[in-house]
């Protein structure tokens, strides 16, 4: 994992021909070196620069844990990118290091995690719930030898801060519990923050950071909980890229997160969650899964055969514009792919397109087709998100009393655009 930031690289790698030393380097910075506290055989997956921060996301073996087993977490670290070194043993190594754990899970009495992290997106601000926010959406899975999981959790940037702001976690020696750490015990200035001369910091500050860089607080998922989650054994997710605040014909912004699979699978997802007024966890909007597209079958052998073959897993997926053209580039070990960002044109009546929930398609009253062009004529385009029918696709219909309660269906087979009447909402009337 990699970032430049003012001109400097930043590098989250393993040191040594023996791969036995992780490090985060920024020359002629490092991290402790073999100190556990710090990197446990971490897998960096990605990092970024914000605001004077440099931040690493990865997953290694928790040593908080350590007393009770083997445990992966996932954590996210920061440095501050004007860190100097500190005095004496301190200057060839970072002052302001910290790591704080993600917490993607369930939500329960006994939640269930999705501990290892896999991927990571840019940062997509917008509006979520009426209030401006930075998210990072990622993928965690469950480990190898556990039940099969997929996850996509969204973290807020300012709860991200509000976890390195927060207590610290130590333990009095090596056979205690991790505890968090009094605020009596914490040092002035506080360990972590970005000072203008890191070489000035007292020992004190410095001897603390290195005994203690990891925090309390784990940062909470966005709403407490996934925002898409796959549980079996047919596959699972890989990496994931966000079409941020894409616009819909309400004037409301969605997230459009697409998902790659170790099965060549790419999943296309709206997060509608984001939107729903609600305190109640329980009571979240599911997502939107607007289409499972395989874009890599399994590779044939030297035959031709295919019989034998493994799934071939996506690696990479960016969102790519250009004035002529929208396209999602899927990559795996050995093939690169372009693949339309939305599939319109499928639909061929009202309530097919509706019923896709897709922000990028819409249907054109004037045109009589879907299309990616709505944009022209607002007002003539039919199209819901968070509930996949509008009354206009059907608003000419014929239609006959069934019940005593007022409920109302169509009469014809198809409806006046062709959509089976079997697929129409039920009209109610309230006299």
């Amino acid at each position: 994992s990699r970032c430049i930031s003012d001109g400097d690289l930043y590098v989250g790698t393993v040191g040594q021909f023996s791969g036995a030393d992780p490090l985060i380097y920024r020359k002629p910075l490092r991290t402790e070196q073999f100190d556990l506290k710090h990197l446990n055989a971490p897998q960096f997956v990605s990092s970024m620069h914000l605001s004077g921060f440099v931040y690493f996301f990865f997953r290694e073996s928790a040593v908080e844990y350590i007393n009770c087993g083997k445990a992966i977490y996932s954590r996210v670290a920061r440095v501050c990118t004007n860190d100097q070194g500190g005095p004496h043993k301190f200057k060839e190594r970072f002052t302001s290091f910290l790591k704080a754990r993600l917490n993607c899970s369930i939500p329960g009495e006994v939640p269930f995690y999705f501990n290892e992290l896999q991927s990571t997106s840019p940062i997509v601000e917008g509006s979520y719930r009426g209030e401006r926010a930075r998210l990072i959406y990622s993928v965690l899975t469950t480990g190898a030898n556990s039940i099969s999981g997929s996850a996509v959790c969204a973290f807020r940037l300012e709860d991200i801060d509000a976890a390195f702001h927060g207590a610290f976690k130590g333990q009095e020696d090596k056979n205690s519990n991790w505890l968090p750490v009094i605020n009596s015990k914490v040092p002035e200035p506080r360990p972590g923050q970005c000072v203008n001369n890191s070489k000035s910091l007292p020992d004190v500050t410095l001897n603390f950071i290195t005994n203690h860089p990891l925090m309390d607080q784990a940062v909470p998922a966005y709403l407490g909980r996934p925002v898409v989650v796959h549980t079996g054994f047919t596959y699972r997710y890989t990496y994931i890229a966000v079409d941020g605040q894409v616009e819909a014909v309400s004037g409301k912004a969605y997230d459009v997160l697409f998902i790659g699979t170790d099965h060549g699978h790419v999943l296309k997802v709206v997060n509608i969650a984001s939107l729903t007024q609600t305190s109640d966890s329980a009571q979240i909007a599911e997502p939107v899964v607007v289409e499972d597209v395989l874009v890599f079958g399994p590779r044939a052998d030297s035959s031709g055969s295919t019989a034998n073959a493994g799934p071939v897993a996506v690696t990479s997926l960016v969102v790519q514009r250009s004035p002529y053209e929208q396209k999602l580039i899927v990559v795996s070990n050995s093939e690169i792919q372009g693949i339309p960002l939305f599939h319109c044109q499928r639909a061929h009546s009202c309530g097919d397109c509706v019923r896709l929930q897709d922000p990028y398609c819409a249907w054109s009253l004037e045109e009589r087709k879907c299309t990616h062009n709505w944009r022209r004529d607002r007002h003539s385009s039919v199209q819901s998100i968070e509930h996949g029918w509008d009354e206009r696709c059907g608003a000419n219909c014929e239609f006959k009393q069934v019940s005593s309660f007022f409920c109302f269906v169509p009469v014809s087979t198809n409806d006046c655009v062709g959509t089976p009447a079997e697929y129409l909402p039920v009209c109610l009337l309230i006299i």
